[in-house]
């Protein structure tokens, strides 16, 4: 059977990684009380991080544009990336049922893959897909279709995908036919979109999920 895995809070903590960075940031250009917080917020509002740089530059004067300081970024954040804890383990445990483990993810290819092999994920996984790589982005259907391709056709087997974003991950893998499974961090569904094949609040729950498929 086919897994594929978002990598951003799913399998890694992208959200401590982010505060330790924001919190290094605020004490290097002592940006005040409060500007750790800000840079949160922005940062959950503007998920995009070329739109979420100009935004950081636009608001706080750091002496660099937007582009160095997402530069920056991308070399510090793989050393601070952690995966959640009991992933590894939980899917190492997948590997020896015979599952095939791939990542999916939106991002840049030399970020989103350190910090796969910092976080010690790497050798775990059959392989990844990252969005500047593939040329498309997830949701779109053409993000699918160059991962199947390259992994020589869309397979016969039953396909899953695990993930934390309601529309990136678990409604475009509805939309292609995939079973779903959202992982909360106890958060409630949306009722504006379709409900994913399970929900399971932690990443190692619905990892455990999949193994019980079989």
């Amino acid at each position: 059977m086919l897994a594929l895995l978002d990598l951003d809070e799913t399998l890694v903590d992208r959200r401590g990684a982010f505060d330790e960075w924001a919190a290094a940031l605020v004490a290097e250009h002592e940006l005040g009380v409060g500007s750790s917080a800000a840079l949160g917020d922005l940062d959950t509002r503007f998920p995009r991080r070329d739109v979420f740089f100009e935004k950081v530059a636009e608001r706080w004067n750091l002496g660099m544009p937007g582009t160095a300081l997402w530069d920056d970024y991308r070399r510090a954040m793989p050393a601070l990336t952690r995966p959640f804890a009991g992933v590894p383990a939980a899917l190492q445990r997948l590997r020896l049922e015979g599952w095939r483990l791939f990542v999916v993810s939106n991002g840049k290819t030399d970020n989103q893959t350190g910090k796969l092999h910092r976080a010690g994920l790497a050798p775990l996984l059959d392989g990844w897909f990252i969005s500047e790589r593939v040329g498309h982005r997830k949701p779109t259907p053409e993000f699918y279709e160059r991962v199947f391709a390259e992994m020589g056709g869309r397979p016969a087997e039953p396909v899953w995908l695990v993930g934390d974003n309601p529309v990136d991950d678990i409604e475009g893998g509805r939309l292609q036919g995939f079973s779903t499974v959202w992982v909360s961090h106890g958060r409630p569904w949306t009722g504006e979109l379709a409900p994913p094949s399970a929900v399971r609040e932690s990443t190692v729950a619905a990892l455990r999920h999949l193994a019980a498929q079989r």
